[in-house]
């Protein structure tokens, strides 16, 4: 019966949050007997149960039955396909086309909260306007942007980590490319521009090529022939040329220097510079390649192949946009049109890439503001969603506050989040209680939940060593009682006080505090950012009731804050999620 009406509650609530709050009852019964059709013949027997379920979420406020929805059954709105707001754009392009938009990270490392506002942006602006949305793998710069094997139990690569944080966000790409498998596109079309003569075979130093830029001075090599750069071109996809570049023909009198015929190719070696991928390239190749397309280059070449219409890139990337429309003129190509925006900086975390990388082994580490680490720490996806889509996009810089991200992520799970006692620094308590008594544990102070359990007569509890005081004092043991407690000889005892009233425990300014009992306690611990905890790690015991938790579910400890759990065994592992 439990489970029956587990599933009345589910469809309850989406048929509710549907329809403005208020369920239907013909609308959930029909479900009910879609998925249980064995109680058909006996529906009558049921419809009070229904009824009394529909009477309880219908009383529920539109927040706070999404709350229970985005929590507990989150995968009820996937499978009913319930819409949610999305986030309001100003029309940035041709209305009588489609418009096509991308996000192409480089799988150089985890994704975090900065480099995921362009693919948010992208994904969100393309469905609004029944476009299509690319995902796209910017993987050709082995020696300086190598993409790289992220290290885990999984074994699963970058590649992965990045669809699956995707994924997480409610991101599913329409189309899906990896760059490095389309070299011998690359490798055609700077063919086309060297017979045209808009690119040439650059043998220079790179001291000599950078001080020429500066000077807006030409290379020797700019005006050679396109027969003599072609056969340099072939030489160069052979191996046989161990160093040079091959540039784009622009501005040498740009003012800005690096515009100044810009690098499309470089000679990298393969056996020095393994590509994680290599195998694959060798098999669609043929061959070990030795030339790679820069970034600027194997960009415009996707972005006009796979139709894209409209990017949404940082405002660091002004300079490369202005590049990238030469290949788009010399082609006579149509141009995306390019927003730009401002970098986002996250207080208190590490952000920086190169940084993470290089300084942590664990991507999800509560420090990071990577995805993975929002992911375990047990934020909603909808929250780090709001927090980005609500910059928009303007061009000036942005810090998030992660007082604001805890404020929203908070404000979404508080009223679906169950609460239990955790106690840190336990210190034991004798208390002199005469008769069995049965403790009932409200789960939620606005909800009508809740767990029982006896306590044995004279138990030893555990409250938090910095509940303590250095003399005689009384708290209120919360589910309990009111409590008056003395030292002994070294030891702690309590007794229950005269006065039972939660009056009386106000009126006398007592403190409330969690605790648990010493015969019906689980070991625990804590994963935190170092903020709060500089070892990261906070251990304690917790409340007996919490092993009928499933992994992954948000609670909140009363008084320290809310927590995911992560694992279960002989102790359980949560980690830290805001207060």
């Amino acid at each position: 019966m439990e489970d029956l009406r587990e599933l009345i509650y589910k469809k309850a609530l989406v048929n509710a949050y549907k329809h403005n709050g208020k369920a239907s009852l013909d609308a959930v019964v029909r479900k009910i007997v879609f998925y249980k059709p064995e109680i058909k013949k006996e529906i009558k027997k049921y419809i009070e149960i229904i009824k009394e379920v529909l009477e309880e979420v219908n009383s529920l406020s539109l927040d706070e039955q999404y709350s229970i929805l985005l929590v507990k059954y989150p995968e009820e709105l996937k499978e009913e396909k319930v819409q949610v707001k999305r986030f309001e754009f100003p029309v940035l392009h041709d209305l009588n086309k489609k418009v096509v938009t991308r996000f192409a990270p480089n799988p150089d490392g985890p994704l975090h909260i900065g480099n995921i506002r362009s693919a948010l942006l992208s994904y969100e602006y393309s469905k609004r306007f029944n476009g299509k949305f690319i995902l796209r793998f910017e993987d050709t710069d082995p020696r300086t942007k190598k993409p790289i094997l992220h290290l885990s139990p999984s074994e699963k690569n970058d590649y992965q980590y990045i669809i699956e944080d995707l994924e997480w966000l409610g991101i599913i790409p329409d189309e899906i490319y990896i760059q490095s498998d389309r070299l011998n596109i690359y490798y055609k079309n700077i063919e086309e521009l060297l017979k045209k003569g808009f690119a040439y075979v650059c043998l220079c130093t790179k001291e000599e090529i950078k001080e020429n830029r500066i000077k807006g001075i030409e290379c020797v090599h700019r005006n050679s022939d396109p027969e003599h750069n072609l056969k340099l071109f072939y030489e160069m996809l052979n191996g046989n040329i161990k160093d040079g570049v091959i540039r784009i023909k622009t501005d040498m009198k740009h003012e800005d220097p690096s515009v100044r015929d810009w690098i499309a190719f470089r000679i990298i070696d393969p056996k020095i510079y393994v590509h994680p991928r290599i195998e694959k390239i060798k098999e669609i190749l043929g061959y070990e390649p030795y030339l790679w397309p820069t970034y600027n280059f194997s960009v415009s070449i996707d972005d006009h192949f796979m139709g894209v219409t409209l990017v949404f890139r940082a405002k660091e990337h002004i300079n490369n946009t202005i590049k990238q429309s030469y290949i788009f003129k010399y082609f006579n190509w149509e141009e995306p049109k390019a927003i730009h925006y401002g970098r986002i900086k996250v207080a208190e975390l590490t952000l920086s890439k190169s940084k993470i990388v290089k300084g942590y082994k664990d991507f999800a580490d509560p420090d990071l503001a990577t995805i993975m680490a929002f992911r375990k720490r047990g934020f909603l996806p909808e929250s780090i969603k709001n927090v980005i889509l609500e910059l928009g996009i303007k061009p000036i810089e942005a810090t998030i506050s992660l007082e604001n991200l805890y404020s929203i992520n908070r404000k979404i799970i508080d009223y679906a989040t169950d609460r239990y006692f955790f106690v840190y620094e336990p210190v034991s308590i004798k208390l002199k209680l005469q008769e069995k008594m049965t403790i009932r544990r409200q789960l939620h102070p606005s909800r009508k939940d809740f767990f029982e359990f006896e306590l044995e007569p004279n138990p030893e509890i555990l409250i938090c060593k910095n509940d303590l005081e250095d003399k005689d004092f009384e708290v209120r043991l919360i589910s309990l009682g009111n409590i008056k407690i003395k030292k002994l000889n070294g030891n702690y005892e309590g007794e229950l006080s005269k006065e039972q009233s939660l009056e009386y425990a106000r009126e006398k300014n007592l403190k409330f505090i969690q605790w648990v009992p010493s015969n019906k306690k689980i070991k625990c611990k804590i994963i935190t950012p170092s903020k709060i905890n500089k070892n990261k790690l906070i251990e304690g015991y917790c409340e007996a009731e919490v092993s009928k938790l499933k992994i992954n579910t948000v609670i909140q400890f009363l008084r320290f804050g809310f927590v995911k759990l992560d694992r279960k065994n002989d102790e359980y592992l949560f980690y830290y999620l805001h207060d």
